[in-house]
């Protein structure tokens, strides 16, 4: 009979859910660093991908519930890290000084309102429910399921299903197409850390090929690349609807808001051309060893 999908991914699933409990304990005490509040945010969209693919081997209604708060608690770190993005994305723009002076003025300007979101977003995130989550999440994951699912049947739906969200979202992420390329930002994200996960299950799997493992680290790296290039152009695309909607100086404004269309045309074309080019290595190269 072959070892149940769960008793082998088990351990990587245990694994994230620990990512996310030392992530978000580095966040207590009211003022972490900026990169601790990336690092736990990166741990829930890591977790939360796992666990979308897991599903077949979890209780759906217990882990559904584990998944709305994990879901509310991104929600609530979402405004900490996008200003730090923005103040990064507009350092990053070439502007005469008198220009760079008045929006360096406008970004400090926004700090007291800053500080108020962080601190409100961070009491959400340490009040206790992630962690009782994260605790009826582990021992979900030690009971599981009784019916014994096959794991390379397991892995390769699941790659299926994100590979497919890749092909179709791809043909509609044309260079002006903000949504749809911050839909496929997020599948490529999603591909990534599945690929990730499974890569590690079968480097740990004695049963599967070394072969197989690496073929999904070599995916892991595609979809890595693509989501940073795509990060990035959805860095600009926020920065623009930010100073859009502003009250910011108007003929400065404009200027920053040339400068960023500019960034992000040299930014855009490129990625775009290069995923027309490999997208069919990125959706349908073999990864079954």
């Amino acid at each position: 009979m072959p070892e149940s999908a769960l008793a082998v991914a088990g351990p990587a699933l245990l694994a994230a859910i620990r990512g996310v409990r030392r992530a978000r304990d580095k966040l207590e005490g009211g003022a972490p660093a900026d990169e601790d509040i990336h690092d736990f945010r990166v741990s829930l969209r890591r977790l939360r991908t796992l666990l979308a693919a897991s599903r077949p081997l979890l209780r759906r209604k217990p882990v559904g519930r584990v998944v709305r708060v994990l879901a509310t608690a991104a929600r609530a770190t979402g405004p900490l890290r996008d200003e730090e993005v923005l103040a990064e994305t507009l350092a990053e723009l070439s502007l005469r000084p008198a220009s760079r002076a008045r929006l360096d003025v406008w970004l400090a300007s926004r700090g007291e309102a800053a500080g108020a979101r962080r601190a409100e977003g961070l009491v959400e995130v340490v009040d206790g429910q992630l962690l009782q989550a994260l605790d009826a999440l582990t021992a979900l994951v030690a009971r599981g399921r009784r019916r014994v699912r096959d794991l390379e049947a397991f892995a390769d739906g699941a790659l299926l299903r994100a590979r497919h969200d890749v092909a179709v979202l791809a043909p509609l992420a044309t260079a002006d197409a903000v949504e749809p390329l911050h839909r496929l930002r997020l599948a490529m994200k999603r591909l990534r850390y599945l690929a990730e996960w499974l890569a590690e299950v079968f480097a740990a799997d004695g049963r599967s090929r070394p072969d197989r493992a690496a073929a999904l680290r070599e995916l892991t790296r595609l979809a890595a690349s693509y989501q940073r290039e795509l990060g990035v152009v959805h860095d600009l695309d926020v920065a623009q609807a930010t100073l859009a909607a502003s009250t910011f100086d108007g003929r400065v404004r404009g200027a920053v808001m040339r400068a960023l269309a500019a960034r992000r045309r040299a930014v855009v074309r490129p990625a775009l051309a290069k995923l027309r080019a490999e997208l069919g290595v990125l959706v349908m190269a073999p990864v079954d060893g």
